[in-house]
C-alpha cells in the first residue's frame, strides 16, 4: 500500500502518522553524531498488545550496514496511535507494518492481519500476555538470559564491526575491553587489541564507544540477581567466543579514577611511547599528528605523593584557551616528565573556578577510546597558547586547587 494521498484506503490521519514515523526513522540514521549515507530502510514492526518486536535493514552505497545507530528506533508513539485506530482500514486491527523508506523516491507501507505464531520473532512476553499463561520462574530466567546474551553479542558485533573497517588491515586474534559505567553514563572504555603481530599500537580509524546494546544491558537491571553493573569485561576471540565478566563495586568518582593496581587487559611499557609531549608544542607545530587520531591519554587517578617542586627533568607549562562565544575557556597547568608523560594537572576556567586537579597514572598503557584530551591535542588548536613556566609557579596553582 502506497502513502500517497490519493489512495482511497487510507485515511488522512493514516497517512500523517505514516509520515510521522518515517520522519523519525530518518531522524535517527546517525552513526557516532555523523549522518549515515543510506540509500534504503525497511522495517518490520509487530506488535501484540503493547509489546512486539523490531526488525530493520539499512541499506548503503557499500553494501547492508552491520553497525548500530547512535539512537534507538524503538515503538514510535505514531506507531501506536496507528495501530489504534481499528477502523481506519476495512480490514480491522493490524498486528505488523512494514515500511520501505528509499533515500529518494517513494515510501511504501504495508500492513499485516495475521496474528503471529508463538514460534514468531516475538517475545515470548508479549505473547504470553494475550495468550498463555504467565512464564514460570525457570522460563523467565531463559528468557533473561536469552535477552542478555544476544545483547552482549551485538555488542561484540559492534566492536568487531570497528576493527574490520579499520583502513589499516588488523590481522587480529582477541579482543578485550572494559567499560566503566556510572548511572547509566559510560564513563571510559578501555580497550586492548592482540594481532598476529603482537599488542597493537596505534590508534583506530573509529571510535568503539557505547554500543546501544551495551546501554540496554545496563538499563536492564533484570539481567542479574544482584542488579546493575558497574563495569562489563569482554573478551572477543578472532573464532568468534566471546566470554563476559561484570563487576557490581560501584564506581567510586565520576571522573576517571585508576590506580596501579587495578587489572587492565593491557599494559604496555612506556618505551612504546615513540612521541613525547613537549616535542609536539607549538615550536614543533610541523610535528603535529593528524586531526582524525586519537590522543594517548591516561586515566584519572589520586593526586601524586610526595613531591618536590625541583624534581630533576619535571618541565611546567600553562595552555590558555580565551575561549570564544559559548565557550567559557580555559587554564591548564600541567607538569610533564622527562619523557613527555603528564602526571599531573590544574586545569581552571577563565573565571578562575577550578574544573579539576588530578595525578595521572604511571603504568601507561594504550587508550583507543578515552576523551581525555592530552596537552599536545591541546596546544595544536591555533587559539590555543602554551608556555613554559617554573616548578613554584605550577605548585602555587596545585596547593591552591585542593592538590
Amino acid at each position: 500500500m502506497s502513502t500517497d494521498p490519493s489512495s482511497s484506503n487510507v485515511s488522512v490521519r493514516q497517512q500523517e502518522l505514516v509520515h510521522q514515523i518515517v520522519e523519525n526513522v530518518r531522524s535517527k540514521m546517525v552513526v557516532n553524531t555523523v549522518p549515515l549515507e543510506w540509500t534504503l530502510i525497511d522495517l518490520t514492526w509487530t506488535l501484540i498488545g503493547d509489546d512486539g518486536d523490531l526488525e530493520i535493514g539499512v541499506e548503503t552505497a557499500d553494501g547492508p550496514f552491520p553497525g548500530w545507530l547512535d539512537q534507538r528506533i524503538g515503538f514510535p508513539p505514531e506507531l501506536i496511535q496507528l495501530r489504534d485506530l481499528t477502523h481506519a482500514h476495512e480490514e480491522g486491527t493490524w498486528f505488523t507494518l512494514h515500511l520501505t523508506i528509499p533515500s529518494e523516491g517513494e515510501v511504501t507501507t504495508h500492513f499485516g492481519y495475521v496474528r503471529p505464531q508463538e514460534d514468531s520473532d516475538v517475545e515470548p512476553a508479549a505473547l504470553s500476555r494475550n495468550r498463555q499463561p504467565e512464564p514460570s520462574e525457570a522460563d523467565h530466567r531463559s528468557a533473561v538470559a536469552k535477552y542478555q546474551q544476544e545483547r552482549i553479542q551485538r555488542i561484540a558485533d559492534a566492536v568487531v564491526y570497528v576493527l574490520d573497517a579499520n583502513r589499516e588491515r588488523l590481522d587480529w586474534t582477541q579482543i578485550e575491553l572494559t567499560w566503566t559505567v556510572q548511572d547509566g553514563r559510560a564513563l571510559e572504555v578501555e580497550i586492548g587489541i592482540t594481532t598476529t603481530d603482537g599488542p597493537f599500537l596505534s590508534w583506530l580509524d573509529l571510535a568503539v564507544g557505547v554500543p546501544h546494546a551495551l546501554r540496554d544491558l545496563w538499563h536492564d537491571a533484570s539481567v542479574s540477581d544482584r542488579g546493575a553493573w558497574s563495569t562489563l569485561r569482554l573478551v572477543i576471540q578472532a573464532g568468534g567466543e566471546v566470554t563476559t565478566h561484570f563487576g557490581y563495586e560501584p564506581v567510586e568518582s565520576s571522573r576517571y579514577l585508576y590506580t596501579a593496581a587495578d587489572p587492565k587487559p593491557h599494559t604496555y611499557p612506556r618505551e612504546t611511547r615513540t612521541k613525547r609531549i613537549q616535542d609536539l608544542l607549538p615550536e614543533n607545530a610541523e610535528r603535529y599528528r593528524p586531526l582524525d587520531w586519537g590522543p594517548f591519554a591516561s586515566g584519572w587517578s589520586s593526586a601524586a605523593e610526595d613531591f618536590t617542586p625541583d624534581e630533576p627533568g619535571m618541565r611546567y607549562f600553562k595552555v590558555t584557551n580565551p575561549g570564544a562565544a559559548g565557550d567559557e575557556g580555559y587554564e591548564i597547568f600541567s607538569e610533564v616528565d622527562d619523557e613527555g608523560f603528564e602526571c599531573r594537572k590544574v586545569q581552571k576556567f577563565r573565571d578562575g573556578r577550578t574544573e579539576c586537579v588530578g595525578g595521572f597514572v604511571q603504568t601507561d598503557r594504550t587508550w583507543l577510546d578515552d576523551d581525555l584530551v592530552d596537552l599536545a591535542t591541546l596546544s595544536a588548536n591555533p587559539n590555543v597558547s602554551a608556555a613554559q613556566i617554573t616548578a613554584s609557579q605550577f605548585q602555587r596553582e596545585w596547593l591552591a586547587g585542593g592538590g
